[in-house]
C-alpha cells in the first residue's frame, strides 16, 4: 500500500493528521486528543473494580470528565454480598481479607469502622477456627499420628510449590500433579522407615493409609476452594508461584464486604450508577459517530463514550466472546436459558471482535465456581457446634470412582439408598460460621458446585444432615438455609480466575492491555506505517476499550484487592491520558 492510499484511510477512520505517533516496544503509542466537549466515560460493572475506578474518577475528574456506570444487576457489589441469616452476618461471595499488613481493603475498612461487627455476630469473627474434629465416614476419628504427618506434609508440598527454586514450572505439569508426587514419596518414606524401626508398614489394606490417603484428598479438596479450579491437575505451576498475598492474618469485615462498597459509592452523585442495564453489544471504532464507542443495553437505552472500562467477570468475557456450546455443563446443573443471558453467546459483545490476541487470553485462562451453603443446625444437645473436617472413603486415588461418575451422570441428587450425594463427595469441612454459632457453612467448587446449584433447598438440607450423620455428627433441628449460585449466575458465570495449563500471567496482562493498538488491526497498521514514513501521523481515537477486574491482576488475581487495584489501575491511565496526575 503506498501514500496515494493514505488520505481515504484518514476519511474512513476519522482520523486527524496533526499529531505525532511514538514507536514504544513495538506498538504505536498515541498522544491525548484534545477536544471542545467534555470527554464520556462509560464503566461496565458496578463490583469492585468498577465502583473503585468511579470512586477514583469521581474524585480526581468530576469536572473533567462525564461519568456514567452501568449495572446489570439491581445492586453494587458485583461477588461482593454480605448477607443475614439467623441474626448473623455472613458472606455470600467474597469473604477474606486475604493479608491485612499493606492491604488497601483491610485500610478502608479500619478506616470507616467496619473490622468490627458490633453487637451483631459474623462470619469468621474468631479467625479460623481450630480443634476441629477429622472423622471419616463411619463416624470414626482420625488418629492425630496420621492427621499431623499429613497436614504438615501438605502445607510443606504448597510451601516447594511457591518455591521457584523448588519446583520448577517446566518441571512440573501441574499444582496436582506436583502434590501427588510429594504424597507418593512420603509414603515411600514411611514405608522405608516403619521396616527399618521394625515395624509393620502400611500396605494397601490398610486402615490407617487409607485414611492418610483419604486426609490428603481432603487437602486438595480444600486447595480447589482456594483456587477454583475444578482440578488441582488443571492449576499452572508458574501462574501459582506469581500469585502473592499481603502477609499478617487473612481476616473477615465484621459489618459486611457491602459496607466497603457502599464507602467506595458514596462519593458518587446520583444517577452515575444506572441498575438494570444489560449491556448487550459494545460497539467501537465506530466512524459514524462523534463517539468512537457506543454501548447497547438490552432496555434499548445506547450510552456514546469515548473510553469504556470493562469490569465484567472473566465468565462473563469467556461467555461473550466464545462460539462454545454449555457442553461443560455437568448433568444436574441448571442449563441457562438464551432469554436469562445478559450477553449474545458467540462473539457478538464486541463489534469489531476484539482482536485474536486478546481473545486466546480470554480463552486459555481459568475461571472457576466456588459456592457456599450455611445451614441452621440447632444442635441435638443444646450445646455447640465443632469445626468438623470430613474424610470421605474412596475406591481410588481421585476421590471419583464409578458410583461417583453414575451419580453424576444422574444428576448427583441423590444420597438414595444410603449413598452419600455426589455434589457432596468433595467438600471438605463443615464448620460452624463462629464459635458460638448455630449457623453451619461447607463450600463446593467445580463440578460439585454447579451441581448443588442444580438442587432445591430440601434436597440440601437432607443431603447435608444425612451425611453429617453418617460421620458421626448428632442430627438436630434444621431450621432453614442459604446458599450462593454464582455457576449459574448470568452476570457472573463462576466465582474468580485462575491461572490453568495452558496459559501464564502473561495472558492476565494481556487481558488487561487497552483497544485500540496499532497491531490490532491491519488496515491502521498499515497506514500508520504508511503515514509514519510519509511524515504523516495517523492516531485512531485512543483508550476506547479499558478492562479491569480481577482477572486481569497477575499477582493478586481471584482477591477483591485485586480487583480494587485493577479499577484504580484503569482509572489512572485515564487520568494521565488527560494530564489530571
Amino acid at each position: 500500500m503506498g501514500t496515494d492510499a493514505i488520505p481515504s484511510l484518514l476519511i474512513l477512520y476519522r482520523l486527524p493528521v496533526s499529531l505525532n505517533c511514538v514507536q514504544t516496544s513495538g506498538r504505536m503509542a498515541f498522544p491525548p486528543v484534545t477536544n471542545s466537549r467534555t470527554p464520556r466515560v462509560v464503566i461496565v460493572g458496578a463490583g469492585m473494580a468498577g465502583i473503585a475506578a468511579a470512586q477514583r474518577l469521581q474524585r480526581l475528574a468530576s469536572s473533567r470528565l462525564q461519568l456514567t456506570v452501568l449495572e446489570a444487576s439491581e445492586r453494587i457489589g458485583g461477588r461482593i454480598r454480605s448477607s443475614e441469616f439467623n441474626g448473623e452476618r455472613m458472606e455470600l461471595g467474597a469473604t477474606w481479607i486475604h493479608g491485612i499488613d499493606g492491604s488497601p481493603i483491610f485500610k478502608l475498612a479500619t478506616r470507616i469502622g467496619a473490622m468490627d461487627g458490633g453487637q451483631q455476630p459474623w462470619e469468621g469473627q474468631d479467625g479460623f477456627l481450630r480443634n476441629e474434629l477429622v472423622r471419616t465416614e463411619g463416624g470414626s476419628e482420625v488418629d492425630e499420628n496420621i492427621v499431623r504427618p499429613v497436614a504438615d506434609l501438605f502445607d510443606d508440598l504448597l510451601e516447594q510449590v511457591k518455591d521457584v527454586d523448588s519446583c520448577r514450572a517446566d518441571a512440573h505439569h501441574s499444582i496436582g500433579t506436583f502434590l501427588r508426587d510429594g504424597l507418593d514419596r512420603f509414603l515411600v518414606e514411611q514405608r522405608q522407615a516403619a521396616l527399618a524401626a521394625g515395624r509393620r508398614p502400611w500396605n494397601d489394606n490398610d486402615e490407617s493409609l487409607r485414611q492418610a490417603r483419604g486426609l490428603f484428598r481432603s487437602k486438595e479438596y480444600s486447595e480447589r476452594i482456594v483456587t477454583g479450579a475444578d482440578c488441582l491437575t488443571e492449576l499452572d505451576v508458574g501462574g501459582y508461584q506469581e500469585y502473592k498475598e499481603f502477609p499478617g492474618p487473612h481476616r473477615t469485615i465484621g459489618k459486611g464486604y457491602s459496607t466497603v462498597m457502599r464507602e467506595l459509592s458514596s462519593v458518587l452523585p446520583d444517577q452515575t450508577v444506572q441498575f438494570g442495564k444489560k449491556v448487550d453489544r459494545i460497539l467501537w471504532n465506530q466512524t459514524t459517530s462523534a463517539f468512537p464507542v457506543s454501548v447497547h443495553c438490552q432496555d434499548g437505552s445506547v450510552e456514546y463514550a469515548d473510553h469504556v472500562l470493562i469490569t465484567v467477570s472473566l465468565g462473563v468475557l469467556k461467555r461473550a466472546t466464545l462460539a462454545a456450546s454449555r457442553t461443560d455443563v455437568p448433568p444436574g446443573a441448571e442449563k441457562r436459558k438464551k432469554e436469562d443471558a445478559d450477553v449474545v453467546i458467540g462473539g457478538g459483545l464486541f463489534s469489531p471482535a476484539l482482536p485474536e490476541w486478546k481473545l486466546e487470553s480470554i480463552a486459555r485462562l481459568g475461571f472457576g465456581v466456588v459456592d457456599k451453603v450455611f445451614i441452621n443446625l440447632e444442635p441435638a444437645d443444646g450445646g455447640q457446634h465443632t469445626p468438623l473436617h470430613l474424610v470421605f472413603s474412596s475406591s481410588d486415588e481421585n476421590g471419583d470412582d464409578e458410583a461417583d461418575r453414575d451419580e453424576h451422570r444422574r444428576g448427583g441428587g441423590g444420597g438414595g439408598g444410603g449413598r452419600r450425594p455426589a455434589w457432596l463427595r468433595k467438600t471438605f469441612a463443615i464448620y460452624p460460621i463462629n464459635k458460638k454459632s448455630h449457623v453451619l457453612v461447607t463450600w463446593f467448587a467445580g463440578r460439585e458446585a454447579l451441581l448443588t446449584e442444580a438442587q432445591t433447598e430440601e434436597e440440601l438440607m437432607k443431603g447435608i444432615t444425612d451425611t453429617l450423620a453418617k460421620f458421626g455428627f448428632p442430627r438436630g433441628s434444621c431450621k432453614g438455609l442459604v446458599r450462593s449460585k454464582w455457576g449459574t449466575d448470568p452476570l457472573f458465570q463462576g466465582s474468580y480466575s485462575y491461572v490453568k495449563n495452558g496459559s501464564t500471567c502473561d495472558d492476565m496482562q494481556l487481558l488487561a492491555e487497552p483497544l485500540p493498538t496499532s497491531s490490532d488491526d491491519d488496515l491502521f497498521a498499515a497506514a500508520a506505517a504508511a503515514a509514519v514514513g510519509a511524515g504523516i501521523a495517523v492516531t485512531p481515537p485512543p483508550l476506547q476499550l479499558l478492562f479491569a477486574g480481577e482477572a486481569t491482576e497477575r499477582h493478586y488475581y481471584s482477591t477483591v484487592h485485586g480487583a480494587y487495584l485493577s479499577g484504580l489501575r484503569e482509572a489512572d491511565r485515564l487520568l494521565q491520558h488527560y494530564d489530571v496526575i
